[in-house]
């Protein structure tokens, strides 16, 4: 049997310390809806990286949800047109999203990624949903 989770914590955010648990089982509901839509979909992991590391990270989790059957596209936005990543967007049935922090900012090309997402999500704006 596994260990019951008593607290969450991200790299960013507040960390949950109380009732960890129902936040797990909304997520878990969540994903497994997500996961048996009928219509398979893909996820869109876009990332910018400084040394490497977030590379890595993005990596690692194309391969934890190819694992469980999803599609992925990755998309480096230090090397991607505001046109391709709101194309890419566009098409998405989930996002994943990957920066590090150079002087304790977001890179340049990630801000204007995320100012393109943003943008594509206002209502009228994006041309499907799910």
């Amino acid at each position: 049997k596994s260990a019951d989770v008593t607290s969450l914590a991200p790299r960013h955010g507040p960390m949950v310390r109380t009732e960890a648990w129902k936040l797990m089982c909304k997520y878990e509901a969540w994903l497994e809806r997500k996961l048996s839509a009928e219509n398979e979909g893909h996820v869109l992991i876009l990332f910018a990286s400084a040394y490497g590391n977030t590379t890595t990270l993005a990596k690692s989790i194309q391969k934890g949800i190819e694992a469980t059957g999803v599609k992925t596209v990755m998309m480096n936005a230090e090397f991607c047109s505001a046109d391709d990543i709101k194309k890419a967007y566009t098409e998405c049935d989930g996002l994943a999203l990957g920066s590090p922090t150079l002087g304790g900012q977001m890179p340049t090309q990630m801000k204007e990624a995320l100012g393109v997402i943003l943008n594509a999500a206002q209502p009228g704006n994006k041309e499907s949903t799910s």
